[in-house]
């Protein structure tokens, strides 16, 4: 074990939002002693309680660890802010899937915005579907693609679009996410609604679900 110091460094995690199933290091294995020095936060200060806990419900009855070896319970987090429930809707196809999007655009400009110089990103689970969801988009709207390397520099009024993995890390206003039906039927034993908690809680404000049937 690492003994302890007047000059210990301090770090972060979140098995909730654990996306890769390899290399998942436990603290006390690694020569790190956290028990009885670890502090947990429960308030939640970018998203939604309503997303929040929508986010949340994704990932019921799977276990979530502490970083150490143990299993984290979720009763006591909570969220400082409250806004509207997110917009979950099933669509056909990727004609369907832009113009529902735009529908829900236009249903938020009405509505008004906090904190609008975060933007608005819409995210996919590969870089494929993201590409596409641009092109659909790219006639009504100033784009900008987020890549591995790409700073964002942008206006507000730009549309974000971003994998859901190059979104980890990153908040925005709005949120709209765009998975298959196949995706959120995976086995137990992928990340894929990892992701997708990841995913809904980069937003600050108003978040949405399209699952393409």
């Amino acid at each position: 074990m690492i003994p302890e110091g007047a000059n210990d460094l301090f770090f972060v995690g979140d098995g909730y939002q654990r996306i890769y199933g390899r290399n998942r290091a436990v603290m006390g294995k690694c020569g790190i002693n956290i028990r009885g020095r670890s502090r947990k936060l429960y308030l939640n200060y970018r998203t939604t309680d309503e997303i929040r806990k929508y986010a949340v419900n994704l990932l019921e009855g799977r276990a979530i660890d502490d970083l150490d070896g143990e299993l984290d319970e979720n009763k006591r987090y909570k969220s400082l802010s409250h806004g509207p429930e997110p917009i979950i809707e099933n669509v056909h196809n990727l004609e369907q899937t832009g113009e529902t999007i735009q529908k829900i655009l236009n249903l938020w400009n009405q509505e008004g915005t906090e904190n609008s110089a975060l933007g608005t990103c819409i995210m996919a689970h590969s870089r494929v579907n993201r590409d596409a969801l641009q092109q659909k988009l790219s006639n009504e709207h100033q784009c900008l693609v987020l890549e591995a390397g790409t700073r964002d520099t942008s206006k507000p009024d730009v549309l974000r679009f971003s994998t859901m993995h190059r979104a980890k890390g990153l908040e925005f206003e709005q949120v709209v996410v765009v998975v298959s039906a196949s995706f959120l039927d995976a086995d137990n034993d992928s990340n894929h609604l990892n992701l997708l908690h990841v995913a809904m809680t980069r937003a600050r404000r108003h978040a949405a679900l399209l699952v393409v049937e």
